[in-house]
Protein backbone atom coordinates (compact mmCIF):
# COMPACT_ATOMS: atom_id res chain seq x y z
CA UNK A 1 0.00 0.00 0.00
CA UNK A 2 1.56 3.37 -1.16
CA UNK A 3 1.21 6.09 1.35
CA UNK A 4 0.09 9.27 0.11
CA UNK A 5 3.60 11.03 -0.37
CA UNK A 6 5.07 7.95 -2.19
CA UNK A 7 2.02 8.53 -4.72
CA UNK A 8 2.28 11.82 -5.06
CA UNK A 9 6.05 11.21 -5.70
CA UNK A 10 5.12 8.44 -7.97
CA UNK A 11 4.17 11.04 -11.53
CA UNK A 12 7.40 12.72 -10.99
CA UNK A 13 9.45 9.00 -11.07
CA UNK A 14 7.81 8.10 -14.19
CA UNK A 15 8.61 11.86 -15.61
CA UNK A 16 12.00 11.23 -14.64
CA UNK A 17 12.12 7.62 -16.49
CA UNK A 18 10.48 8.78 -19.28
CA UNK A 19 13.04 11.72 -20.06
CA UNK A 20 15.83 9.44 -19.41
CA UNK A 21 14.55 7.16 -21.81
CA UNK A 22 14.11 10.27 -24.52
CA UNK A 23 17.98 11.52 -23.62
CA UNK A 24 19.58 8.21 -24.15
CA UNK A 25 17.51 7.66 -27.50
CA UNK A 26 18.05 10.83 -28.72
CA UNK A 27 21.94 10.25 -27.64
CA UNK A 28 21.73 7.62 -29.60
CA UNK A 29 20.18 9.09 -32.95
CA UNK A 30 23.07 11.60 -32.86
CA UNK A 31 25.99 9.14 -32.73
CA UNK A 32 24.16 7.23 -35.30
CA UNK A 33 24.30 10.37 -37.36
CA UNK A 34 20.42 11.81 -36.20
CA UNK A 35 18.31 13.00 -38.58
CA UNK A 36 20.20 15.91 -40.51
CA UNK A 37 22.66 13.14 -41.25
CA UNK A 38 20.09 11.32 -43.18
CA UNK A 39 19.27 14.35 -44.83
CA UNK A 40 23.02 15.51 -45.97
CA UNK A 41 23.44 12.14 -47.51
CA UNK A 42 19.98 11.67 -48.70
CA UNK A 43 19.27 14.88 -50.31
CA UNK A 44 21.95 14.74 -52.81
CA UNK A 45 21.82 11.25 -53.75
CA UNK A 46 18.09 11.69 -54.43
CA UNK A 47 18.56 14.98 -56.75
CA UNK A 48 21.51 12.97 -57.93
CA UNK A 49 19.45 10.25 -58.87
CA UNK A 50 17.11 12.15 -60.82
CA UNK A 51 19.32 14.44 -62.59
CA UNK A 52 20.61 11.06 -63.64
CA UNK A 53 17.77 9.76 -64.96
CA UNK A 54 16.15 13.33 -66.30
CA UNK A 55 19.42 14.18 -68.52
CA UNK A 56 19.39 10.88 -70.26
CA UNK A 57 22.39 9.65 -67.94
CA UNK A 58 24.32 12.51 -68.13
CA UNK A 59 26.83 11.65 -65.40
CA UNK A 60 28.88 15.18 -65.21
CA UNK A 61 25.42 17.17 -64.63
CA UNK A 62 24.55 14.82 -61.89
CA UNK A 63 27.62 15.33 -59.92
CA UNK A 64 27.25 18.93 -60.47
CA UNK A 65 23.78 19.10 -59.00
CA UNK A 66 24.42 16.66 -56.01
CA UNK A 67 27.63 18.48 -55.09
CA UNK A 68 25.34 22.11 -55.66
CA UNK A 69 22.66 20.46 -53.12
CA UNK A 70 25.10 19.19 -50.88
CA UNK A 71 27.03 23.23 -51.03
CA UNK A 72 23.91 24.79 -50.18
CA UNK A 73 22.77 22.14 -47.09
CA UNK A 74 26.74 23.28 -45.80
CA UNK A 75 25.73 27.18 -46.52
CA UNK A 76 22.63 26.92 -44.81
CA UNK A 77 24.42 24.76 -41.55
CA UNK A 78 26.72 27.70 -41.32
CA UNK A 79 23.92 30.05 -41.71
CA UNK A 80 22.36 28.56 -38.42
CA UNK A 81 26.18 28.78 -36.57
CA UNK A 82 26.28 25.08 -36.70
CA UNK A 83 30.17 23.57 -35.87
CA UNK A 84 32.12 23.23 -39.12
CA UNK A 85 32.10 19.63 -37.79
CA UNK A 86 29.07 19.43 -38.73
CA UNK A 87 29.27 21.03 -42.19
CA UNK A 88 32.30 18.84 -42.56
CA UNK A 89 30.83 15.44 -41.80
CA UNK A 90 28.05 15.80 -44.70
CA UNK A 91 30.43 17.34 -47.16
CA UNK A 92 33.26 15.25 -46.91
CA UNK A 93 30.86 11.79 -48.04
CA UNK A 94 29.26 13.92 -50.97
CA UNK A 95 32.82 14.75 -52.34
CA UNK A 96 34.42 11.49 -52.04
CA UNK A 97 31.18 9.95 -53.63
CA UNK A 98 31.51 12.40 -56.39
CA UNK A 99 35.06 12.10 -57.17
CA UNK A 100 35.04 7.98 -57.10
CA UNK A 101 32.21 8.67 -59.31
CA UNK A 102 33.68 11.16 -62.36
CA UNK A 103 36.83 9.65 -62.34
CA UNK A 104 35.29 6.37 -62.73
CA UNK A 105 32.41 7.40 -65.24
CA UNK A 106 30.30 4.72 -63.60
CA UNK A 107 27.12 5.95 -61.28
CA UNK A 108 26.82 3.43 -59.29
CA UNK A 109 29.92 4.44 -57.51
CA UNK A 110 28.33 7.11 -56.08
CA UNK A 111 26.76 5.07 -54.02
CA UNK A 112 29.91 2.85 -52.83
CA UNK A 113 30.49 5.19 -49.74
CA UNK A 114 27.74 4.72 -48.36
CA UNK A 115 27.79 1.31 -48.43
CA UNK A 116 30.86 0.84 -47.28
CA UNK A 117 30.35 3.07 -44.09
CA UNK A 118 27.40 0.90 -43.68
CA UNK A 119 30.04 -1.69 -43.64
CA UNK A 120 32.05 -0.65 -41.23
CA UNK A 121 29.06 -0.18 -38.58
CA UNK A 122 28.42 -3.52 -39.08
CA UNK A 123 31.60 -5.17 -38.69
CA UNK A 124 32.33 -2.96 -35.38
CA UNK A 125 28.89 -3.42 -33.86
CA UNK A 126 29.16 -7.00 -34.67
CA UNK A 127 32.67 -7.39 -33.01
CA UNK A 128 31.60 -5.61 -30.35
CA UNK A 129 28.94 -7.79 -29.19
CA UNK A 130 31.00 -10.54 -29.56
CA UNK A 131 33.53 -9.31 -27.58
CA UNK A 132 30.89 -8.18 -25.00
CA UNK A 133 31.98 -4.45 -25.24
CA UNK A 134 28.61 -3.18 -26.70
CA UNK A 135 29.46 -0.37 -29.30
CA UNK A 136 26.08 1.22 -28.52
CA UNK A 137 27.40 1.38 -24.68
CA UNK A 138 30.14 3.30 -25.53
CA UNK A 139 28.30 5.66 -28.04
CA UNK A 140 25.63 6.34 -25.51
CA UNK A 141 27.87 6.75 -22.35
CA UNK A 142 30.07 8.83 -24.24
CA UNK A 143 27.70 11.26 -25.16
CA UNK A 144 26.69 11.38 -22.00
CA UNK A 145 30.34 12.23 -20.13
CA UNK A 146 29.82 8.68 -18.23
CA UNK A 147 32.59 6.19 -17.09
CA UNK A 148 32.78 2.36 -18.09
CA UNK A 149 30.94 1.75 -14.84
CA UNK A 150 28.14 0.34 -17.28
CA UNK A 151 30.47 -2.62 -18.98
CA UNK A 152 29.74 -4.06 -14.84
CA UNK A 153 26.39 -3.45 -14.94
CA UNK A 154 25.17 -6.59 -16.41
CA UNK A 155 21.42 -4.99 -17.00
CA UNK A 156 22.99 -2.36 -19.43
CA UNK A 157 25.12 -4.81 -20.88
CA UNK A 158 22.41 -6.36 -21.92
CA UNK A 159 20.38 -3.58 -23.03
CA UNK A 160 23.49 -2.44 -24.47
CA UNK A 161 23.95 -5.71 -26.17
CA UNK A 162 20.36 -5.87 -27.59
CA UNK A 163 20.99 -2.28 -29.24
CA UNK A 164 23.79 -3.27 -30.73
CA UNK A 165 21.91 -6.58 -32.29
CA UNK A 166 19.43 -4.30 -34.00
CA UNK A 167 21.84 -2.12 -35.27
CA UNK A 168 23.81 -4.68 -36.39
CA UNK A 169 20.17 -6.04 -38.25
CA UNK A 170 19.86 -2.72 -39.85
CA UNK A 171 23.29 -1.97 -41.32
CA UNK A 172 23.13 -5.83 -42.20
CA UNK A 173 20.18 -5.11 -44.68
CA UNK A 174 21.44 -1.82 -46.37
CA UNK A 175 24.51 -3.73 -46.80
CA UNK A 176 23.11 -6.91 -47.93
CA UNK A 177 20.59 -5.32 -50.59
CA UNK A 178 22.76 -2.44 -51.78
CA UNK A 179 25.88 -4.29 -52.29
CA UNK A 180 24.17 -6.53 -54.96
CA UNK A 181 22.46 -4.14 -56.58
CA UNK A 182 26.05 -2.15 -56.71
CA UNK A 183 27.61 -4.56 -58.20
CA UNK A 184 24.60 -5.63 -60.61
CA UNK A 185 25.67 -1.60 -61.84
CA UNK A 186 21.48 -1.15 -61.28
CA UNK A 187 21.96 2.52 -60.48
CA UNK A 188 18.28 3.06 -60.49
CA UNK A 189 17.66 0.52 -58.33
CA UNK A 190 20.50 1.10 -55.88
CA UNK A 191 19.51 4.82 -55.55
CA UNK A 192 15.92 3.82 -54.93
CA UNK A 193 16.04 1.40 -52.21
CA UNK A 194 18.87 4.05 -50.83
CA UNK A 195 15.81 5.82 -50.19
CA UNK A 196 13.87 3.11 -48.46
CA UNK A 197 16.61 2.24 -46.43
CA UNK A 198 17.47 5.95 -45.34
CA UNK A 199 14.88 7.58 -43.50
CA UNK A 200 11.99 4.42 -42.59
CA UNK A 201 14.38 2.12 -41.94
CA UNK A 202 16.38 4.59 -39.94
CA UNK A 203 13.11 5.93 -37.75
CA UNK A 204 11.79 2.42 -37.07
CA UNK A 205 15.02 1.49 -35.79
CA UNK A 206 15.10 4.52 -33.47
CA UNK A 207 12.01 3.31 -32.31
CA UNK A 208 12.29 0.27 -31.66
CA UNK A 209 15.80 1.36 -30.03
CA UNK A 210 13.30 3.61 -27.87
CA UNK A 211 11.05 0.38 -26.93
CA UNK A 212 14.50 -1.80 -25.49
CA UNK A 213 14.83 1.14 -23.54
CA UNK A 214 11.33 1.22 -21.84
CA UNK A 215 11.42 -2.02 -21.60
CA UNK A 216 15.33 -2.04 -19.40
CA UNK A 217 13.82 1.25 -17.44
CA UNK A 218 10.37 -0.85 -16.32
CA UNK A 219 12.25 -3.92 -14.99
Amino acid sequence: MQTPEESQDLPDLVTDVAEEIADDTALLAQALGGWRGMLDSGVPSLVFLIAYLVTDHNLGLSIKLALGTGLLLALERLVRRKSLQQVLSGGVGLAVSAYITHKSGKAENFFLPGILWNLGYFVVCVVSFLVKRPVIGFMIAGLKGQDMSWVRDEKLQRTYSTLTLLWVAVFGIRVGIMLPLYLAGAVTALGTIKLILGWPLYLLAIYASMRILNTRKAT
